[in-house]
């Protein structure tokens, strides 16, 4: 091991990397490139991980909801919205939750609806698997927060499904 000094007080110490891999089992230290190789990190981190808010923006009547691109959504309508598709549903994110907010426009007072068949609402008041109505007055949010679970039921995408529960109203 190696100790450098530094201002008052500070050392950094440091030591040869080894490079024998994971099977290593000695009493040598392991420095954090060790692990971080061995683990292959690299320190990046994806804007889901980050908690970032990805806006959506719709096409026509459509809107992608791409669950690779975060956790956390936010959609301003410029169209009633008849179809609410999901993007990259599959069994790796079983377990990812966030939050999709849909914030009416100063002049809109959109529809919201047409949620994909791999829906499941929690306290619905009804419509297409139990979905909620939607508020459509305008500068008001709605908020969905979503769970990707399994639930052994067999949909069209096997059995991987969204489970969603519909705040009116939403206080930011």
């Amino acid at each position: 091991i190696v100790v450098s000094g530094g201002a008052l007080g500070e050392a950094t110490a440091t030591t040869p990397t080894a490079t024998d891999g994971a099977g290593t089992n000695d009493t040598r230290v392991a420095t954090t490139k060790f692990v971080k190789d061995q683990l292959g990190l690299d320190n990046t981190w994806t804007g889901a991980q980050r908690g970032r808010i990805t806006t959506v923006t719709q096409s026509t009547n459509t809107l992608e909801i791409d669950f690779d691109a975060g956790n956390n959504f936010y959609v301003l309508p410029s169209a009633n919205i008849s179809t609410i598709n999901y993007t990259n549903l599959d069994a790796a994110h079983i377990g990812q939750s966030g939050s999709i907010f849909f914030q009416q426009p100063n002049s809109g007072n959109f529809t919201i609806g047409g949620w994909a068949s791999t829906s499941r609402w929690a306290g619905g008041t009804g419509g297409s698997n139990n979905q909620p109505t939607f508020t459509a007055t305008a500068n008001t949010t709605d908020r969905v927060d979503y769970v990707i679970a399994s639930t052994g039921n067999t949909t069209t995408d096997g059995d991987v499904v969204v489970q969603l529960v519909h705040t009116a109203n939403y206080a930011e």
